[in-house]
């Protein structure tokens, strides 16, 4: 699908692509989700126009969340398909917490205190 496509949930308009994909919920392919809402519903989490993931400062990926480094990349990192974003303060953080405590998430960095100002932390948080 190289077309546009909108959610029928958020009103999102985008071209699905690998890491951001359209799932069709009918008979109709041209109505679905965006894989935001999709993931959302399947956890059970409202989406607001608040919680999305926010993109990242310039950069950022390597200094601060220090993308690949095993348990110093932060937790709360995501990629879509425009690049890094921070997952805190979405619906995504509760899961990442749970995932964070009981050790199955191979990420473990809290390295900033994320948006609005990702002010970076001079210890480990928690």
């Amino acid at each position: 699908m190289s077309e546009q496509a909108t959610c029928r949930k958020c009103n999102l308009t985008f071209v699905p692509s690998f890491t951001f994909d359209f799932y069709p919920d009918g008979e109709d392919p041209n109505v679905g989700l965006c894989e935001t809402c999709m993931l959302n519903e399947a956890l059970g989490r409202p989406k607001t126009p608040n919680n999305g993931p926010v993109p990242l400062p310039a950069g950022y990926e390597e200094t601060v969340c220090k993308r690949g480094q095993r348990n110093l990349t932060c937790s709360f990192i995501g990629a879509t398909g425009s690049g890094f974003h921070c997952l805190k303060g979405t619906a995504f953080e509760p899961e990442i917490n749970r995932r964070r405590a009981e050790g199955s998430i191979g990420a473990r960095g809290d390295n900033c205190s994320g948006p609005p100002d990702f002010t970076v932390r001079t210890q480990p948080a928690g």
